[in-house]
């Protein structure tokens, strides 16, 4: 373990490898969860804490060892990727709930993330100043971060970024070993055994067992998968159902309750499931203009293998928020044809905002239509919530609202007059079928009725909403977590020093402020599946900027403090300027002052694997608090003012303690 130029290299690979490893298992914990932002919050927060211990326990563990573990850590990534992909297939394609979310991802991040903080801690006392270790992995986390974002989530899946990680950390251990020949057999021997099995598409194989996969593929907006089941196409994104291509009565629904309610209809707006068949439905009315927006052009291409329709549309490739606000067209007829809320991405298409950019596109007496998921015979507790606030929000912004019930409700909303008296030309929507329908109306009042809060963008209350809706199936309770979340920071507040204090807090802000940023730049820009990696680059290039400030000019137990106070003051002022003010920067400045507090910290507390706990700790209740229950119930203002507070005790607590 002489070689320090070697070494330098191998602490450089373990920052690429730890940050390529998280964004690719991220993407793929949310392609099995069906892209909850809760699972960000969950996965972040046990990477976090089992890092964590890993480093706690690498304390006393041989130096020899070090390249043995950076061996398994190019290793493992393979058979995790692997494991995460049948976790549908072994839950027969169903959704699972938090606690099991929460131990699943847990398991499967275990060997890996506990190895990562060994080798942390390993580094810290080889090198014998974890200031410079940390600096190092820092760098690494750039590059990896850069190189994913700008190169392999364009270029490459999953497995075959996982087999790179394995070739650059074999490489990393036969320059820190004698022995180089028996590593360099064993790299050869997995890269052509993953090679032979193509795990990619077993894999994917066996998530969607009993359908036929015809397509998958990884775009830069999600995983986009479509199978064959019994003479139909089915469209996922992340998991979640986008559409099929023969569900008439679905397409039936999405389209005629809304363009019956319009006198010749000459331009008509969809958003979304246009290849499923509701552009065929839409041209029964002879519109002159259909503008279909889509966000992801893989969708496209895909769609206009199944569906002549599409090439008849003036297709526009964008967010649909944005199309809306810089669109000059006018429409008679908006159609929203997108699942429920299930994330925060599709939940600012459910917003008081959003529909009043809707309603600033339409003709006078234009109309909107949507539907979310309904019920038959009886509305739960969580059905209920979710379908007053969507209601309540939508009676903000139109004069009359028709719902019909069933198992999805449609919305139908105009400031013109309307009326249930529906003719339409079907065979399926029938005189009969829509009487049974509207038979059920006290239902439908009853599931408007309850005490709601409006939705909006920066308060997403319906996504929250959507969220107990699904895991009321479950019989885990949402409370224990945030009972358990308490606790320890009831246990942290009694037992913690102020210096590792600080470390928590600072490491709490980092994490909550990041999930509140992307969450803000999903609210402005759509999708966030494409730019975790860049956003995750450049809050790791703020840590590498602050760290080494602080390493360079060694500076004392002042300058934490001030780092403190610059955190609340950030904090603070956070919701006066995350609109005017590019989030890459936002993300570059809370993350500089975190990785500028650890060197110093390390100065003042002998004990760095405790303070890496402590930071890593205060990461991941911040990540998981966040993400789960504070921006959807008190909203991103209040979450920033409880960071600010939090980290105000913390810097008064350094002012305190004189030591």
């Amino acid at each position: 373990m002489k070689k320090r130029k070697e070494f330098y290299f191998a602490i450089i690979i373990l920052g690429i490898s730890t940050i390529v490893t998280q964004i690719i298992l991220i993407r793929e914990f949310l392609s099995v969860f069906s892209g909850l932002e809760l699972v960000f919050g969950i996965i972040l927060a046990n990477w976090l804490i089992i890092t964590g211990i890993g480093s706690i326990l690498g304390r006393k563990l041989s130096k020899k060892y070090f390249p043995s573990l950076q061996m398994l850590l190019g290793i493992i990534p393979l058979f995790l990727i692997f494991t995460i992909r049948i976790i549908r297939h072994c839950s027969g394609g169903e959704m699972i709930g938090i606690t099991q979310i929460f131990l699943l991802s847990f398991i499967i991040l275990l060997p890996f993330c506990i190895i990562s903080g060994m080798m942390f801690a390993l580094g810290c006392n080889i090198l014998k100043k974890a200031g410079k270790v940390y600096l190092l992995e820092t760098l690494g986390s750039v590059i990896g971060a850069l190189a994913f974002s700008f190169f392999m989530i364009y270029y490459l899946n999953h497995f075959q970024t996982a087999i790179i990680l394995l070739i650059i950390n074999a490489i990393s251990s036969v320059l820190l070993v004698k022995k180089r020949i028996p590593i360099t057999i064993i790299t050869a021997i997995m890269i052509i055994s993953f090679l032979l099995l193509n795990p990619e598409q077993l894999s994917t194989k066996m998530a969607f067992a009993g359908e036929n996969v015809v397509y998958n593929k990884d775009s830069p907006y999600g995983r986009l998968t479509v199978t064959y089941r019994e003479k139909q196409l089915n469209f996922y994104e992340n998991s979640i159902p986008l559409f099929t291509t023969t569900n008439t009565i679905a397409n039936e629904e999405t389209v005629h309750y809304a363009m019956s309610k319009s006198s010749g209809p000459e331009s008509v707006l969809l958003i979304g499931g246009g290849i499923s068949g509701t552009i065929d439905e839409i041209m029964k009315y002879g519109p002159e203009r259909i503008d279909y927006v889509e966000l992801d052009p893989e969708i496209i291409n895909i769609g206009k293998s199944f569906s002549e329709a599409v090439g008849k549309v003036n297709l526009q490739i964008a967010d649909a928020r944005e199309f809306v606000k810089r669109s000059g067209e006018r429409y008679d007829v908006a159609i929203i044809d997108l699942p429920n809320p299930t994330t925060a991405q599709i939940n600012r298409y459910y917003t008081i905002e959003f529909f009043r950019e809707l309603k600033r596109t339409l003709n006078e007496n234009g109309i909107i239509s949507f539907g979310i998921s309904g019920y038959e015979n009886y509305v739960g507790k969580e059905t209920r919530m979710l379908h007053s606030s969507i209601y309540s929000t939508l009676k903000r912004v139109f004069r009359n609202i028709l719902i019909i019930p069933g198992e999805r409700t449609i919305f139908v909303a105009s400031d013109k007059e309307l009326d249930y008296n529906f003719t339409i030309k079907s065979n399926v929507l029938s005189k009969e079928y829509i009487d049974a329908k509207l038979g059920r109306m006290n239902l439908a009042e009853y599931a408007v009725s309850g005490k709601a809060t409006i939705n909006e963008d920066f308060r997403p209350v319906a996504y929250f909403y959507n969220f107990l809706q699904w895991n009321s199936r479950f019989r885990t309770q949402y409370l224990i977590f945030i009972v358990a979340i308490i606790l320890v920071l009831l246990f942290i507040l009694t037992k913690a020093k102020p210096i590792t204090f600080s470390l928590f807090t600072a490491g709490f802000a980092g994490a909550s402020l990041e999930v509140v940023l992307l969450i803000v730049y999903q609210i402005i820009n759509g999708s966030v599946y494409h730019t975790i990696g860049l956003i995750a680059a450049i809050f790791m290039l703020g840590l590498l900027v602050g760290s080494f400030v602080s390493n360079r000019y060694s500076l004392g137990r002042k300058w934490l403090k001030t780092a403190q106070f610059a955190i609340v003051i950030f904090s603070f002022a956070l919701p006066l300027i995350f609109l005017t003010i590019s989030i890459y920067i936002l993300t570059f400045t809370i993350s500089s002052l975190v990785g500028f507090m650890f060197p110093i910290a390390t100065r003042l507390y002998k004990n760095p694997s405790a303070l890496y706990f402590s930071d890593l700790l205060g990461a991941a209740v911040g990540s998981l608090t966040v993400s789960s229950m504070l921006i959807p119930v008190i909203g991103i203002a209040d979450v920033c003012f409880v960071v600010a507070v939090l980290n105000l005790i913390s810097a008064a607590l350094l002012m305190a303690n004189k030591r």
